[in-house]
């Protein structure tokens, strides 16, 4: 009677937990693309970018900025992955 009991309550929690690896690993697996898509683009515009900071023929770039710049990525990485999470 108790092996049976437990069971029942036991199998529950099982199912419970493998939802919610199941629930893991798309999380992670959308993250990576995002993450890689990020990435992608991230490294295709800094060519182009740079190339327009030159045009004008100075090209000067200050810690300040580049400082500035790594910030806003990095915010924008984030809010990236929070609204990930939330979907």
């Amino acid at each position: 009677m108790g092996c049976s009991f437990a069971l029942i309550f036991g199998f529950s929690r099982i199912k419970k937990r493998l939802d919610q690896n199941e629930d893991d690993e798309r999380y992670v697996q959308s993250r990576s693309k995002f993450s890689f898509y990020f990435l992608i683009i991230l490294f295709a515009t800094i060519p182009f970018l740079l190339f327009l900071i030159n045009f004008n023929g100075h090209f000067i770039i200050h810690t300040k900025n580049i400082a500035l710049v790594v910030f806003i990525l990095l915010i924008v990485y984030s809010s990236g992955l929070y609204i990930l999470k939330k979907k």
